[in-house]
């Protein structure tokens, strides 16, 4: 991590706060000068990485595309992607802008300069900005992923725990006919859902638009990588829940029941490794609580959807049995949800700081206080089911509906933290942000944003990527808590609306307040933002 590269010159860094993967290293580094052409670009990153959905760009000073070998891994090295460039390669400033994917299956990007020699033309103003705004995941792209991810969740959730609910809780529901169309339809959806993130994976991974989702290439690329093949495993295992269901009346056969627990098992397995669960530190232990987890969620969520059912539909006399055995189902589930959702935060957050200072913590927090709500509202189903007197299902009814209301709202919120960086690998990697004042944009990286000596980098753009140069670029660095500061570190011009502060001392571990100030004729320009020193 304390190598200066780590996205040193990384300009707006589009999805930095949507993967585990980051760039530790690179050569050439990014805003180094360089006597004499460099024969290749070589990124390193802090774990194994796609290409095949990926690629490393190099551009002239004018933004014009060199012609470079593919992006391979050197030695078959993982965790480093490299291209060689053209010979003869004149003085000058150069572009290279970079996008993999990561084990989670989350693209990465970025850009940064360079300079060969004294005699050539710096980057011409905006050439970068452009290059960066061009490789930017389609908004569309990223809001449909999201919402087939969503559904894969709901719908393995309805089918594998109402599955369990039908055959633990409720016999007397698992030949009626409304049973089935539930658990068929949310089967059918899951797995049709799964089929259209390997589709979108594809111009999401790619930066481009929503008409790339319908190209066979795209699919047989994103198959080629890790994610993309349990994906495929996690959509034949649907299919696979959707047969069960079909069979369902055969499920007092050991056969069925042994088929069940193979297809569940293995499906969460899946799901687990194309996800958070097999990335990040103790993966083996993350794909075990993935597991546990998913399994418990399945059974509560799918539960209460089949229980609403068993309610509105079963038979007088089936309904409070079915409430009472489920009952005890759920609180178990519960515990299992709260203990294996314990163990991932401590994978995940690592710090109590980190919740309260990271999106992915807060939206953790957010999660948390859902799931209290829901166990408030399961306390009161709860003793209406066991009290005493006659069983009112009607008042269980209200209570159970709004308990999947809730329950909904934890499947969005996980969906959105499927798709956000934990905050353990945001705090063990340096500090980057993109700040906006009016129609002008910095862009901001502190490496290793750790107590002592730290490398800073700052670019300055506007809204059209077309800026004049600004006179003077300064830094002013406080640490409230502690009352010191104004620091103000000494910064070196590496290129146009390019400055560098080398040996930057943050003498302390906190929250510190970052101001950046640009002068542009006898308009001056703030920035302003926190960063977190560990």
């Amino acid at each position: 991590m304390a190598i200066v590269a780590v996205a040193a010159g990384v300009v707006l860094p589009a999805t930095a706060a949507s993967a585990h993967s980051q760039l530790v290293a690179a050569y050439p580094e990014p805003g180094a000068h360089l006597p004499t052409a460099p024969d290749r670009v070589t990124l390193r990153f802090n774990e194994p990485v796609e290409i095949n959905l990926g690629a490393i760009r190099v551009f002239d000073h004018e933004g014009k595309q060199l012609a470079t070998t593919p992006a391979h891994h050197p030695d078959g090295n993982g965790t480093e992607v490299q291209v060689e460039l053209p010979r003869g390669l004149g003085d000058g400033g150069y572009v290279v802008a970079w996008r993999v994917v990561s084990a989670d299956s989350h693209p990465i990007h970025a850009a940064y300069s360079f300079t060969v020699g004294t005699s050539g033309q710096a980057v011409r103003p905006g050439v970068v900005a452009s290059v960066v705004a061009n490789d930017r995941s389609d908004t569309t792209v990223s809001v449909l992923l999201a919402a087939t991810r969503l559904l894969v969740f709901a719908g393995v959730a309805v089918a594998v725990g109402g599955l369990v609910f039908v055959n633990l809780c409720w016999t007397a529901g698992r030949d009626r006919r409304g049973t089935g169309i539930v658990l068929m339809t949310a089967a059918v959806v899951a797995t049709i859902a799964s089929l259209a993130m390997i589709a979108l994976q594809a111009p999401y991974a790619t930066g481009r638009t929503i008409g790339a989702a319908f190209e066979p290439s795209g699919w047989r690329a994103v198959a080629a990588t890790r994610s993309g093949t349990w994906w495929l495993v996690r959509t034949a295992l649907l299919a696979g829940v959707g047969a069960l269901v079909a069979t369902r009346r055969w499920a007092t056969g050991l056969a069925w029941r042994i088929a069940a627990v193979i297809v569940t098992a293995v499906l969460f397995v899946a799901m687990a490794f194309s996800g958070h669960g097999g990335n990040g530190r103790a993966p083996a232990l993350g794909v075990i609580d993935t597991v546990a987890h998913l399994a418990a969620m399945s059974a509560w969520i799918g539960g209460l959807v089949l229980l609403a059912i068993a309610l509105l539909r079963g038979e007088p006399d089936d309904r409070e049995p079915a409430a009472r055995r489920f009952s005890s189902l759920a609180l178990s589930s519960v515990a299992l949800v709260a203990v294996s959702g314990s163990v991932e935060a401590w994978r995940q957050v690592g710090q109590v700081h980190a919740l309260l200072h990271s999106d992915y913590g807060r939206l953790l927090l957010i999660k948390v206080a859902l799931v209290g709500v829901v166990l408030a509202v399961a306390v009161l189903s709860r003793r209406s089911v066991h009290r005493r007197g006659s069983f009112d299902s009607v008042k269980l009814r209200r209570l159970v509906l709004g308990e999947q209301v809730i329950a909904a709202g934890v499947l969005v919120v996980t969906a959105i933290l499927v798709n956000t960086a934990p905050a353990i690998s945001q705090a063990n990697g340096p500090f980057s942000a993109t700040l906006i004042s009016g129609n002008r944009t910095a862009s901001v990286t502190i490496a290793p944003a750790r107590v002592g000596a730290n490398l800073l980098h700052v670019y300055l753009f506007d809204s059209s990527g077309g800026l004049q140069p600004a006179s003077q670029i300064r830094v002013e660095l406080s640490l409230p808590d502690r009352d010191i500061g104004p620091l103000k570190p000494a910064l070196r011009i590496a290129g146009p609306n390019h400055a560098i502060g080398d040996n930057v001392d943050l003498p302390f571990a906190g929250t510190w307040t970052l101001d950046i100030y640009a002068l542009y004729g006898f308009d001056e320009v703030k920035f302003t933002t926190t960063v977190q020193v560990r």
